[in-house]
């Protein structure tokens, strides 16, 4: 019954973590999803700019194996240098 903390690793990690919304929310009838497209693009390093002065972790909770939640840890350096 214990949570863990994982750093997502790999494109199934990655995967888990952009859906677990769906999973969450899915009996909220007030709950408007983001687009599945935008949100990888949001988190594709090779699409969003920001990736050129930030740096990105993305962490999923696990309990019992399934995700319940997630966490993005980011590094603004451009904003820093302010």
């Amino acid at each position: 019954m214990a949570v863990r903390i994982e750093q997502v690793e790999g494109k199934k990690d990655l995967e888990e973590f952009l859906r677990l919304p769906w999973r969450i929310y899915k009996g909220d009838p007030n709950w408007v999803p983001p687009l599945l497209r935008q949100e990888r693009a949001r988190f594709d390093p090779g699409k969003n700019p920001f990736f050129q002065h930030a740096d990105v972790a993305l962490f999923l909770a696990r309990r019992d194996g399934e995700p319940v939640g997630r966490i993005a840890a980011i590094v603004n350096h451009a904003h820093n240098e302010f």
